[in-house]
C-alpha cells in the first residue's frame, strides 16, 4: 500500500478513537425560515420546519434545545401563501389572466404559519439576540445543526452568497460567519441549508469565510443543497407534500427513515454500521433527489481548494477518468454509493464512465440550447398574438384596460360568459392557445434533460472528489490532512436514535 494511503487510514483510525473517547455533553437545533415577503414564503418552507420536528421527535431529541425562527413570527400576519386544488378561479380569471399575461398570483391564497412555539421572527434582530443570548450560552464540546430552509441570493464577490430575512436585506456569507464567530470556539456546528445559491455558505470553513485567510480552527462543517452559483429546487405553495422533491425532503427523510407521507425509505448505511450519518442521508440525497439541484458539502470545498487533479497523468496523482472499477475502491461508502446509483440512473456500463458523463451532459447540452431557441420563437409568435386578443376584449369592454377598475370587477363577475366567448370564438385563439401547450411541452422537454443533465455533472463531481481526496497526501501536509480528517469526522456523525426500518 502507498505510504499515503497507509497515512490516510491512520489518520481515520485516529480520528475514530479520539470520537469514540469523547462524550458530547448535549445536541442543540436553529431552525431559520420563510422568505422576505408573504409573497416569496410558500407553504413548502413551513413543512420543512414541520418535517424537521417531526424527525426530532422520532429520533428521541424532541426535548433538545430548539429555537425556531420563521417569518414574522409571532406577529399573526398571514405570512403563508398556498394554492388550493379546490378553490380554482373562475375560468373567466384564468383566461383572462393569460390574454393579459398576469398569472402570477392566480391560485395564490394566504394564511397564518401553523408553526407553534416559535422563538423569534426571522429577521437580524431575533437572529443577532438568539447569538447574544442562548447562542453564547453553548458550552464547548457541545454540537449545534443549525438548518436553513428560504430563499437565497447572488453574492458580490460570487461566493459571498446569502439568505432571504423577513421585510429586510438578506444576510450574507460573510456577516452570517460573523455571528458563527460568537459562538464559543469549540461548539462544534453544522450547517443543514437548502435556499438557492447555499453553496456559498460552505466558506464558514475558512477564516472570516475568506480562504485567503485560511482554515479557521473552529469545528464546523456542512450541507447545501446546491453549488455557490446555482438555482435549488422547492420552495411550492402547493400542499401535497407528495409532490415535494428537493434536497430538504432527502435529506431528512434519510435520517428519518421515512419520506414525509409516512413511506418507508431505503435504508442508506452504506458503510454498514447500523447508524445513518449526515454525509450518508446527503449521498442518498445525490442519488435519490430528481431535482435540478447540483448538491455539495463542506469536505467538497476542503477538496478543490487544497488538493489536485492531474489530467495529464504526471506526478504521481490520478484524474477522475481513471478505471471505473479502481476509482470504487479508492472511494469511502457514501461516494461509491452515489457512483454506483447514478450510474445506474444513467445506464452507463463503460469502463470510463466519467467520460461517459461527460458525453451525454455535452449531448444534453446542445439538446435544450435547441429547446431554448425554439422556445425563443414561440415566446415571440405568442406575445404577438397577444395584444390581438387584448384590443379585442377592450374594444368591447373598454374598463378592461385596467384590470383594478371596479367596473372591470364588475365586468368580469356579470359578462364573464361572453368574454369567453369572444376570445374562444376569435381566430387567433387557436393558434395562441397551441403556443402554449407547446411553451408548455417545451419547457417540460428542457427541465427533464436539465434534471439528467444535472445526475452527470453529480456523477462527474463525486468522482473528481474520490480522486481530489486519493491525491491529498501527496499534496498536503500533515496538519492539513488531519483537518481534512476531522472534518469528515463531523460529517459523518448521527443524531439521536436511529430509525426502525
Amino acid at each position: 500500500m502507498p505510504s499515503h494511503r497507509l497515512y490516510s487510514v491512520r489518520c481515520c483510525l485516529l480520528l475514530l478513537l479520539g470520537l469514540s473517547s469523547t462524550v458530547r455533553a448535549a445536541d442543540h437545533f436553529l431552525t431559520i425560515g420563510g422568505g422576505n415577503n408573504a409573497g416569496n414564503n410558500q407553504v413548502s418552507l413551513e413543512k420543512n420546519v414541520l418535517f424537521l420536528e417531526r424527525y426530532l421527535a422520532a429520533a428521541g431529541l424532541g426535548a433538545a434545545p430548539h429555537e425556531v425562527l420563521f417569518s414574522d413570527g409571532s406577529a399573526g400576519e398571514r405570512d403563508i401563501e398556498f394554492d388550493d386544488p379546490k378553490a380554482e378561479p373562475p375560468k373567466v380569471n384564468q383566461l383572462l389572466a393569460r390574454v393579459f399575461n398576469h398569472e402570477q398570483g392566480l391560485y395564490s391564497q394566504y394564511r397564518v404559519h401553523a408553526i407553534p412555539q416559535l422563538w423569534g421572527a426571522a429577521n437580524r434582530a431575533s437572529i443577532g439576540k438568539w447569538f447574544d443570548t442562548i447562542g453564547t450560552k453553548i458550552p464547548d464540546g457541545d454540537r449545534l445543526l443549525i438548518y436553513f430552509t428560504g430563499h437565497g441570493g447572488h453574492g458580490n464577490p460570487a461566493r459571498n452568497t446569502n439568505f432571504a430575512l423577513w421585510h429586510e436585506s438578506s444576510m450574507s456569507v460573510n456577516e452570517f460567519g460573523g455571528l458563527l464567530d460568537r459562538l464559543h470556539p469549540k461548539v462544534t456546528v453544522v450547517l443543514v441549508m437548502v435556499q438557492c445559491f447555499s453553496g456559498g455558505f460552505a466558506d464558514v470553513i475558512y477564516n472570516n469565510t475568506d480562504p485567503a485567510k485560511g482554515l479557521s480552527s473552529r469545528p464546523r462543517c456542512g450541507f447545501f443543497a446546491t453549488t455557490f452559483d446555482r438555482t435549488a429546487a422547492g420552495c411550492t405553495p402547493d400542499i401535497d407534500e407528495d409532490d415535494y422533491h428537493d434536497y430538504s425532503t432527502s435529506f431528512w427523510a434519510a435520517l428519518h427513515g421515512q419520506t414525509r407521507t409516512g413511506k418507508t425509505v431505503p435504508n442508506p448505511d452504506y458503510d454498514g454500521n447500523g447508524r445513518v450519518s449526515l454525509a450518508e442521508a446527503h449521498a442518498y440525497a445525490l442519488i435519490s433527489s430528481d431535482t435540478v439541484d447540483i448538491s455539495n458539502k463542506t469536505s467538497d470545498e476542503f477538496l478543490r481548494r487544497f488538493s489536485s487533479l492531474d489530467r495529464k497523468g504526471r506526478g504521481g496523482l490520478i484524474t477522475a477518468d481513471v478505471d471505473y472499477d479502481q476509482l470504487l475502491k479508492l472511494a469511502e461508502p457514501a461516494d461509491r454509493a452515489v457512483l454506483t446509483g447514478l450510474a445506474e440512473h444513467l445506464h452507463m456500463e463503460s469502463p470510463n464512465r466519467v467520460q461517459s458523463a461527460r458525453v451525454m451532459a455535452t449531448g444534453i447540452e446542445l439538446r435544450r440550447k435547441f429547446l431554448g431557441t425554439r422556445k425563443e420563437r414561440l415566446v415571440k409568435d405568442h406575445d404577438a398574438l397577444r395584444p390581438v386578443l387584448q384590443t379585442l376584449l377592450r374594444n368591447r369592454w373598454p374598463e378592461l384596460d385596467n384590470l383594478f377598475n371596479p367596473q372591470a370587477t364588475r365586468l368580469i363577475q356579470s359578462e364573464g360568459e361572453q368574454m369567453i366567448r369572444l376570445v374562444e370564438s376569435a381566430p387567433q385563439y387557436v393558434p395562441f392557445h397551441k403556443q402554449e401547450e407547446d411553451l408548455d411541452k417545451v419547457e417540460n422537454e428542457s427541465l427533464d434533460l436539465e434534471r439528467k443533465w444535472v445526475k452527470c455533472q453529480r456523477f462527474i463531481r463525486t468522482a473528481e472528489n474520490v480522486a481530489l481526496a486519493a491525491n491529498l497526501p501527496s499534496l498536503a501536509t500533515p496538519e492539513m490532512q488531519q483537518r481534512y480528517h476531522q472534518l469528515l469526522g463531523a460529517e459523518n456523525t448521527q443524531f439521536g436514535e436511529a430509525p426502525k426500518r
